[in-house]
């Protein structure tokens, strides 16, 4: 895992090379590294928590209102037959 200097070192690289999408980038770069380490899916989840202005902390919980969603995502389709 990287350290704060060096995600911010690349940051500073990719924006150097013109990309306006540098944090997605990154943010894409340490998924794909999380997944390859434990060989496993990885799910991304976030909230607003840096917004301003600050958003209430019960809009930002995960409920009991989110199983739905969250299993229309995890959802296995059958094959084709």
């Amino acid at each position: 895992m990287p350290t704060w200097g060096q995600l911010l070192t690349r940051l500073q690289e990719l924006r150097q090379q013109g990309r306006t999408d540098a944090f997605d980038v990154i943010r894409r770069e340490a998924l794909l590294d999380l997944y390859n380490y434990t060989g496993r899916n990885v799910v991304l989840y976030a909230g607003g928590h840096l917004q301003k202005p600050r958003v209430p902390p019960e809009l930002l919980t995960i409920t009991n209102e989110d199983i739905e969603g969250f299993m229309e995502v995890f959802h296995v389709f059958p094959e084709p037959a």
